[in-house]
């Protein structure tokens, strides 16, 4: 079975390659770029069977999905830090039920990415909530003639004379407005998997006020949408959101899903 078959099996969650380890630094944290911050703890980087950083995937009796890149998967933070973690916890003291946090975020990806994870994912696990961090909207997910993902990113250094390829060939074909046009067709995906499957979805988007989001943001259902992340303190590796940014950020999505539910 190929790795492209793999992502698209419809009764399995797809696995990242990562499975069962345990790093002390990953992906931007590491021991370059730290910088010691407010906070005195160790942060492990401890990956379940599938590759995610989430514990065991269980049933509970609520369930959420955390999906976005590097922000969303707690870059320089602890796992019970990142906003999806914190929103669990506070919706398990509002609603009085045990909640489980399906994290299935992953550094440098694309929204092309979080639609396909929903769109496997979402009918194996059933989840009440699904809380999506958009990612920086230049990106894309693509599959090379022999089904490996390659995730474009405009500013990545290239490891390769084929990755610099496939970075130059996306750079040619890029502009604003396919990128707006690639978000709010990712987006009504991912909103049509949902009601479909009966999950509450509520979504942030990384820098809103950039001007390729405006130009589909009157598309969107803003109901939806939890106020965008502002970045007040960094992560480990002097780049990312903080814990208290986290913070704030899941009370930014606890507010968007009472008010949802109030409505």
């Amino acid at each position: 079975m190929s790795k492209f078959e793999q992502c698209f099996l419809n009764n399995q969650i797809p696995k990242t390659g990562y499975q069962n380890q345990k790093l002390k630094w990953f992906s931007t944290d590491d021991s370059i770029n730290y910088i010691k911050t407010s906070y005195n703890e160790d942060i492990n980087y401890n990956f379940n069977s599938y590759g995610y950083r989430c514990e065991e995937f269980v049933e509970a009796e609520f369930k959420v999905l955390t999906l976005g890149c590097s922000i969303a998967f707690g870059n320089g933070i602890p796992d019970k830090s990142r906003f999806g973690s914190v929103f669990c916890q506070l919706l398990e003291k509002q609603i009085n039920k045990k909640v489980f946090n399906y994290n299935l975020s992953w550094p440098g990806v694309s929204s092309d990415y979080v639609a396909r994870i929903v769109t496997v994912v979402v009918p194996i696990i059933k989840p009440n909530v699904v809380l999506v961090n958009f990612p920086y909207l230049p990106r894309r997910e693509y599959f090379d003639i022999d089904g490996n993902i390659f995730q474009f990113r405009p500013n990545k250094k290239p490891n390769s004379i084929k990755e610099s390829k496939f970075i130059s060939n996306f750079l040619a074909l890029s502009s604003p407005y396919q990128d707006a046009c690639n978000l709010f067709k990712n987006y009504i995906l991912i909103d049509s998997i949902c009601k479909q499957n009966n999950a509450v979805f509520l979504y942030s988007v990384s820098n809103s006020d950039q001007p390729t989001y405006q130009k589909v943001r009157h598309l969107f259902d803003e109901s939806k949408k939890a106020n965008s992340i502002d970045k007040i303190d960094f992560a480990r590796d002097g780049g990312h959101p903080g814990i208290k940014t986290n913070e704030n950020h899941a009370f930014n999505f606890l507010k968007a899903y009472n008010d949802l539910k109030s409505n």
